[in-house]
């Protein structure tokens, strides 16, 4: 689960602007994307609503930024092995609960039943409703990006000129 946007630079321009090869500002667009990425990243991580049974999601927040063929792209979110579940809890519907899973939930957070109901029972109250209705949508991502939206351009055009001036322009 991640986020995909496209942002276009007119390579020729920025090239001829800053006097830069090619190669440098693909570098330097890489810089960007990875402050923009972290931007979002970190918003994201200060959400409210952010899943955070056991923090394992906040730790598997990054920005993997891929240059490839010149075309730079930035995956900003839920790395590796944490993706799938980011996907399920950012688009809800997942059913796949387990009564473990559900009883140590319980149990970490200290949840007790307003009905009375033992934590096992509990558990397995949770785990039959998640079956059937499936979980709610929680879109800790789409949340973020739209939160950090605004400030994204100023991150790139600040990235963009530290790195590319950094050495008072040229190679």
């Amino acid at each position: 689960m991640s986020l995909s946007v496209e942002i276009e630079f007119d390579p020729k321009e920025m090239i001829r602007e800053y006097g830069v090869s090619q190669e440098r500002l693909s570098r330097a667009i890489t810089i960007a994307l990875g402050r923009a990425g972290n931007h979002v990243r970190n918003v994201a991580a200060r959400d409210s609503k952010f899943p955070k049974a056991t923090g394992t999601m906040r730790r598997s927040l990054g920005v993997d930024v891929k240059d490839s063929k010149g075309f730079q792209t930035a995956h900003i979110g839920p790395l590796k092995s944490m993706a799938p579940y980011g996907r399920k809890v950012e688009e809800g519907g997942d059913r796949s609960a387990t009564v473990a899973r559900i009883l140590t939930w319980i149990e970490d957070k200290k949840i007790t039943s307003s009905k009375g109901l033992s934590q096992e029972r509990l558990a397995y109250a949770i785990t039959a409703s998640l079956k059937k209705k499936g979980a709610r949508p929680n879109p800790f991502m789409a949340r973020a990006f739209a939160a950090a939206l605004p400030k994204i351009p100023g991150i790139i055009d600040k990235a963009l000129d530290e790195a590319l001036k950094d050495d008072g322009g040229g190679e």
